[in-house]
């Protein structure tokens, strides 16, 4: 046992010694291949070549919202229903006594003169033009360079006695405009104030064909209102102050008296001629 023991200690005693000259032959042998290993310092780069740059990440397309389809109005485009046959009235939004056979455009044209005749103005001199070509006029009525009147689609959605006003309204530009053919053509604006917004509300409806789905009014009267205040094509200020006089005969004639409606349209479309013929008289003077 005593003999184990002493090898063993033996061996641990050797054991470093071994390791020491093994290791400091090793190291010999490089030095004597390679000679003296220098040491070696790394210095930054001054100017370091920036990171590429990275590719920006294609957004994935979201899901299309699952919206309930709005409901169909069913009622077809007003020219469609006059070509059908349906002369206006009840829910197809168009106007109750809207003429469309020749025999209702005679008799409108009977009473039209019949109305003048009470205030001494023979209409009946006077060529009347309907609509005929599947276009709403901008205006109810107009006077064309022939001297005849036309009237129009949204003439129709007018009383009697409001219709009368309207046709004396053109009556009033046949006998007193000043001839102009002059325009400017540009991006041109006004502001309409929110007053008149009912008024605008009325004509919106007419334009758009006598009624306006519920899910589609708010959009529409946005872009409506756009519409009426963005201006492409400038008149001369002669034309706008001829509309001027015309509505200002309108609205003081006891003669025709109007519905309360169609006087606050008459008053929206006074002031608005006085705004363009301001814009008019500006870039005329150019």
């Amino acid at each position: 046992m005593k003999r184990y023991l002493f090898l063993l200690i033996l061996f641990i005693n050797l054991l470093p010694r071994a390791f020491n000259e093994e290791w400091s032959w090793q190291c010999s042998s490089m030095y004597a291949m390679y000679g003296e290993i220098p040491e070696v310092t790394i210095i930054p780069d001054p100017k370091p070549k920036p990171d590429p740059p990275q590719p920006t990440p294609i957004p994935l397309p979201l899901p299309e919202p699952d919206y309930p389809t709005p409901p169909d109005p069913g009622i077809p485009s007003w020219w469609e229903q006059i070509q059908n046959g349906n002369s206006g009235g009840g829910s197809s939004g168009l106007p109750a006594d809207l003429p469309t056979t020749d025999a209702q455009k005679q008799e409108f044209v009977r009473k039209i003169i019949a109305a003048f005749k009470k205030f001494g103005v023979d209409a009946s001199k006077i060529k009347i033009i309907f609509f005929d070509d599947g276009q709403i006029c901008m205006a109810r009525a107009q006077l064309l360079p022939t001297g005849e009147i036309k009237v129009c689609l949204r003439f129709f959605y007018l009383s009697e006695a409001d219709q009368i006003s309207c046709f004396n309204h053109e009556l009033y530009h046949k006998n007193h405009d000043k001839e102009t053919t002059e325009s400017r053509t540009g991006k041109f604006a006004i502001n309409i104030p929110e007053e008149y917004y009912p008024v605008l509300k009325i004509l919106d409806e007419e334009e758009f064909g006598g009624s306006i789905p519920p899910y589609l009014a708010t959009e529409e009267f946005k872009n409506y209102l756009d519409i009426q205040e963005s201006i492409d094509i400038l008149m001369h200020p002669d034309y706008y102050q001829n509309e001027i006089n015309a509505y200002e005969d309108q609205l003081n004639n006891n003669d025709l008296p109007i519905s309360d409606t169609y006087r606050k349209e008459c008053e929206y479309m006074l002031w608005r001629s006085k705004e363009l013929f301001k814009l008019a008289t500006k870039e005329f003077k150019k």
